[in-house]
């Protein structure tokens, strides 16, 4: 099976946690766990595991917030290639990360294309020119970080409720080279289990490996539909509104609030009951 993660030199981009996350070293971690969502399985292209990871970290990202599942652009994540960076198959961590968190992803509904590099990447090119509001229907993770600590993996997991990308050797786990990338859904002890990219009839499937076993991992911090100042996701209607702006059915206030917790004028009932009915 193919690989699809180019070896990532360390670099000024790797940082302490404790500079990224002031509140992660209060986490209790549990012996076993395992997020309480994972999306269905895929089969990625000849390199882009990178991507089918990322995206899988993305879906998840979106059932928290609204219940539901998405797909996310797999193609997307995989084309969007900056200039000076490598444009064959596979990809730095960096590059796709950095990517990710600077122009987000999109939905599989908006773009996808299952082509590889370097059909793939003009493909994108030729998609952001064709939409220029493209922008408009990304989800932007808020930013990412590189570790090879256990602690640090288990504790951002178990504090967010979502995957990390992990990646780890293919011979040590089947027959082959090179380096690959899989979604980090969770532990039994000191065995990580992931969910691999090569197709849900695919005897690696998952993929259970030692901790120590795995070369490195990526945190994706989650990105949300809602930037409201007034509310975030302690609020027991949080999953709900967070719903109803993704639907445009709410949009907030111009000074950045959606008042929660204040009476609606009938003004304000119309105008929502438009755009339900409009959907």
């Amino acid at each position: 099976m193919s690989s699809g993660y180019i070896d990532t030199p360390r670099d000024e981009r790797d940082y302490p946690v404790c500079m990224a996350y002031e509140d992660f070293y209060d986490v209790e971690v549990p012996k076993n766990f395992r997020t309480s969502y994972q999306p269905p399985y895929e089969k990625q292209v000849a390199g882009n595991c990178v991507a089918q990871s990322l995206a899988n970290i993305m879906e998840v990202m979106w059932y928290k917030m609204i219940g539901e599942h998405d797909d996310f652009s797999v193609g997307f994540i995989y084309g969007n290639r900056k200039a000076g960076q490598n444009k064959s198959e596979g990809m730095t961590g960096y590059a796709a990360c950095g990517n990710l968190c600077k122009d987000g992803d999109v939905k599989a509904a908006v773009y996808e294309d299952p082509s590889e590099v370097p059909f793939i990447i003009e493909d994108v090119e030729r998609f952001k020119e064709e939409h220029p509001r493209w922008a408009e229907q990304a989800y932007v993770p808020k930013s990412y970080i590189r570790t090879n600590s256990t602690d640090v993996v288990k504790k951002f997991i178990t504090k967010y409720d979502i995957p990390v990308m992990a990646i780890c050797e293919v011979n040590d786990f089947w027959i082959g080279g090179g380096l690959h990338a899989m979604a980090l859904y969770g532990w039994d002890g000191d065995t990580a289990i992931m969910q691999n990219s090569w197709g849900e009839k695919h005897k690696a499937k998952i993929v259970e490996l030692p901790f120590d076993d795995i070369k490195e991992f990526w945190l994706i911090m989650p990105y949300s539909v809602m930037n409201f100042k007034d509310i975030d996701e302690t609020h027991w209607a949080y999953n709900y509104i967070a719903k109803c702006v993704t639907e445009e059915v709410m949009l907030g206030y111009p000074d950045g609030t959606i008042r929660p917790n204040k009476n609606m004028t009938r003004a304000e009932l119309a105008a929502l009951i438009y755009r339900m009915m409009k959907q």
